[in-house]
């Protein structure tokens, strides 16, 4: 996919979310950190390659928040898909599209890239690889990463 800018100065609209198979809320975007948050769902054929990388640039960079956002209608469909395909990533669930609305998100997989002052700085609508998270978390969050030097995380 590709990224392109926000209109300058968005706030990104705080919607409180259930958490994936888990007890309680999280509201991404309003945590005073880089957020990158993604929109998939259970039947989305690209989110099955994008949630894996994006849960290995969580791991590799954890000064970037990272939150994927179940649109399936049933939780439960969101959260076993998450956890077959990327089951370290924070997921939360938008069942009734409350979120999606409000973010403007017409496809999936989309993805937002939010700044720790809570503003929307870019967006995605496609998946994302490895190094198009890199590069667009340096240029659109202030975030210091170097694809060469912290991509992929090293193994141990």
């Amino acid at each position: 996919g590709s990224v392109l800018p926000s209109d300058a100065g968005t706030s990104f609209a705080s919607v409180d979310l259930a958490l994936l198979g888990r007890a309680g809320t999280l509201t991404p975007g309003v945590s005073g950190r880089p957020t990158i948050v993604n929109l998939f769902a259970s039947t989305c054929v690209p989110c099955r390659t994008e949630l894996p990388a994006l849960a290995e640039f969580a791991a590799g960079h954890p000064g970037v928040d990272v939150v994927a956002v179940g649109t399936d209608p049933s939780p439960a469909d969101s959260a076993e898909f998450l956890a077959s395909v990327a089951p370290t990533l924070v997921g939360v669930s938008d069942r009734d599209g409350t979120a999606a609305r409000r973010w403007r998100v017409l496809t999936l997989p989309t993805t937002m890239f939010v700044r720790a002052d809570g503003t929307e700085a870019a967006r995605a609508i496609g998946a994302l690889d490895a190094d198009d998270l890199a590069r667009s978390v340096g240029r659109w969050l202030d975030a210091t990463v170097t694809i060469a030097d912290s991509w992929p995380p090293a193994q141990p």
